[in-house]
């Protein structure tokens, strides 16, 4: 279960819980592609249940309004995905980056209009 999932600035963090067993892999991917990029944990190593993250994504995901999947797997190869838009808002002096989400068994995307 995605808990706290949250875009700050180009940061994405978050945390995930599994029931059962431990957190073995966090990924996300652009919407529209198949090219999942892992997220590593906080403390550097997936060995329990519960795993919080604070990624930089700008290398990752290009600027702008983007649509996001992030997914997790424990050591079973149970899943549990969420998605999140990144509206980037542009004035003359500041960008503001405003985030959505949505939690499902499984990320599908589609039109997201914010």
């Amino acid at each position: 279960l995605f808990g706290a999932l949250a875009i700050n600035g180009r940061r994405l963090t978050g945390d995930v819980t599994d029931g059962l067993g431990p957190i073995a892999r966090i990924e996300l991917a652009l919407a529209g592609t198949d090219d999942w990029r892992p997220i590593n944990p906080k403390d550097g190593i997936f060995d329990s249940a519960s795993e919080s993250f604070d990624a930089d994504v700008s290398a990752i995901i290009p600027a702008g309004s983007r649509l996001i999947g992030v997914r997790a797997f424990d050591n079973a190869g149970n899943s549990i995905a969420a998605r999140i838009a990144m509206i980037a808002i542009t004035t003359r002096s500041s960008m503001r980056v405003k985030a959505r989400m949505s939690f499902g068994a499984e990320v599908s995307w589609g039109v997201c209009i914010l």
